[in-house]
C-alpha cells in the first residue's frame, strides 16, 4: 500500500546559505504590520524599537506600513 499524499509530510531541506547563517536575498513586497494592543507595554518596549532598528538597517520593504489597534484612546503625541 502506498502512503497517502495528504498525510505524508513533504521532505524539506534547508538551503546551504540559510543553514550557514546567511540571509538569502529575496524580492521585497510592500506589506502592512497590524499590531493589536498598540498602546501596550510590549509594543513600546519591544516592537517599536525592533521596527526602528529594521528601518535604520534598511531591512523593511518599500511601502511598509504599521497599523495599530488599541482599546485605550491615545492622541498621536501620547502614543509617541
Amino acid at each position: 500500500m502506498s502512503p497517502n499524499p495528504r498525510t505524508t509530510a513533504p521532505k524539506t531541506t534547508i538551503a546551504p546559505a540559510v543553514s550557514s547563517g546567511a540571509i538569502p536575498e529575496l524580492p521585497l513586497s510592500p506589506c502592512t504590520l497590524v499590531i493589536f494592543g498598540a498602546s501596550g507595554d510590549l509594543t513600546h518596549r519591544k516592537l517599536v524599537p525592533a521596527l526602528y532598528r529594521l528601518h535604520q538597517q534598511k531591512l523593511l520593504p518599500p511601502g511598509f506600513s504599521v497599523v495599530g489597534f488599541a482599546r485605550t484612546s491615545l492622541t498621536h503625541e501620547q502614543f509617541r
